[in-house]
């Protein structure tokens, strides 16, 4: 880095001085000094394909850093002004995609990843990633039917691919009694499984999904021959407590949760928010409040844990629940009152009515949420 610096003092006219400066710079993630040293390189030199190319690379690979680090809004004008640079980058083309779909913006997403679709085409690349991502933003923007041919046709070519397989089991599972009735919507996904038992993310994948679907006894007897084989497997001690668990065998369920919490897996929100359940269920609200402390601790934007951190003080007696819930502030009743033109309430409802009709698409929930009886809108 000194060098690079130096090297830029000493001949600020150089192009090739500031260019090798932004991108030390960037190795070293002080983005915003990196971006101002390729600019001024471009500025010296401009439309060098050289540092054209050096800074889009840059620009790209900054943006998707902000993206997983869940900074959407600021990563968007990253990824564009790279791809003004450099718009054959089709991993770019993906990563806005990505953030266009969080951003709530279906149809720029789909264009989007059509762009890197037909540039990977070209190149004769297919990446079952890519084509799973256009499934689902199909499903999102309200096209099912597509989505679901979509999903069929990638697990045809990729069977091997288990978020595929994950992806055509939600579709049929949401929208099968109206695009594929009487057709099981685990079906395709329990013969992958059986076809490649030595496909683990395909197993776990599966597992998962049975656990979703509230078949816990056919993911119990598709683990246990993985946990047998895998002894001190955290991952798979958690995923056989989960289904014991649901399987109302909590005694079998804790050392399993015990052991895997002395893992690394101790250290993720995800699995001590499984364990806070798990206590919740065996009346220990002392280790589902433990559970959901560490999980806020670990993640302070973690919901969950809140939720569960709240719930466990209350059953305690804790008044820290009332700090956290704030039942004052934060609950009421409030009237409303029909804008003009509207003769009463019941007339003005009648139009939210009809919009959020047209916005549920799905014949049923989603496998993995918690509601029942109802359906949610896509995205």
């Amino acid at each position: 880095m000194s060098i690079a610096e130096a090297l830029a003092g000493q001949a600020p006219e150089a192009a090739d001085a500031w260019q090798l400066l932004g991108m030390c710079l960037a190795d070293n993630d002080r983005q915003a000094q990196a971006d101002a040293a390729f600019e001024r390189a471009l500025a010296l030199v401009p439309g060098n394909a050289m540092v054209l190319r050096n800074y889009g690379v840059f620009l790209a690979r900054y943006g998707k850093a902000l993206r997983e680090q869940d900074q959407p809004e600021a990563a968007e004008p990253v990824l564009r002004k790279a791809l003004v640079l450099l718009p054959e980058q089709a991993s770019a083309w993906v990563d806005l995609g990505v953030v266009l779909r969080l951003l709530g913006r279906i149809g720029e997403a789909l264009a989007a990843f059509r762009k890197a679709e037909g540039m990977l085409h070209q190149r004769g690349v297919d990446r079952p990633e890519l084509q799973d991502a256009i499934n689902g933003v199909l499903a999102d923007a309200g096209r099912p039917a597509e989505a679901l041919a979509g999903a069929r046709q990638l697990i045809v070519r990729h069977p091997q691919h288990a978020p595929g397989h994950e992806t055509l089991s939600n579709l049929l599972w949401e929208n099968g009694a109206e695009l594929a009735p009487g057709e099981d919507p685990l079906g395709e996904f329990r013969a992958a499984a059986r076809a490649q038992p030595g496909n683990r993310g395909l197993q776990l994948a599966f597992a998962r999904m049975l656990m979703a679907a509230r078949h816990a006894d056919e993911a119990l007897a598709l683990l246990h021959p993985l946990h047998q084989r895998e002894p001190g497997n955290a991952l798979l001690d958690w995923l056989v407590a989960d289904a014991l668990d649901a399987l109302q065998r909590h005694e079998e369920a804790a050392p399993l949760y015990a052991v895997a919490a002395r893992s690394e897996l101790g250290k993720s929100p995800e699995f001590l928010n499984a364990r806070a359940r798990h206590a919740f269920r065996t009346q220990r609200f002392d280790l589902a409040a433990s559970c959901a402390e560490e999980a806020v601790g670990i993640d302070p934007s973690n919901q969950e844990g809140w939720s569960h951190l709240g719930t466990a003080w209350r059953l305690l007696g804790d008044e820290r629940e009332h700090w956290l819930f704030d039942y004052e502030r934060l609950v009421g009743y409030t009237e409303i009152v029909p804008p003009p033109g509207f003769g009463d309430l019941p007339a003005f409802l009648q139009a939210p009515a009809a919009t959020l009709e047209t916005m549920h698409n799905a014949g049923r929930e989603p496998v993995n949420q918690s509601v029942r009886g109802g359906t949610q809108t896509a995205g």
